[in-house]
């Protein structure tokens, strides 16, 4: 921001360890310009460095769910099972009626894997 007659500039001292302010010395001689404007234009910029926090914690959060992703993937899924894909393909498209364990009727079509599986489950009975 320029100075004006109506907005003339003033100072503003702040206290920053050694470290962080050779950080900032440097940055402001690669953008070409004093470390008085680099700082004048970070805390101007203030809103964007929040966003930057945002984007830094949606990184992480993105790295933490493809993790999760991969642990899954890696995990052997019974979906996949050779047996149960063999029997899929010999009742792919037709409809069945279950009696499940307490009686009820239940209808279902195999249309992928899933369905067999939830009829194998719903007519299973179990031995007492």
């Amino acid at each position: 921001m320029e100075p004006t007659d109506n907005n003339p500039k003033t100072i503003l001292s702040v206290r920053i360890c050694a470290r962080e302010k050779q950080k900032l010395v440097e940055e402001a001689e690669k953008l070409g310009t004093t470390l008085s404007e680099h700082a004048e234009r970070i805390l101007l910029n203030a809103d964007n460095i929040r966003a930057d926090d945002d984007f830094e914690r949606l990184r992480k959060e993105n790295a933490a769910l493809v993790h999760t992703l991969q642990t899954i993937e890696s995990q052997p899924s019974i979906l996949n099972n050779l047996a149960l894909l063999n029997l899929f393909e010999q009742l792919k498209g037709r409809n069945d009626e279950i009696i499940t364990p307490d009686g009820q009727k239940l209808r279902i079509t195999y249309n992928s894997p899933i369905d067999l599986l939830t009829a194998m489950i719903h007519s299973f009975k179990l031995k007492r």
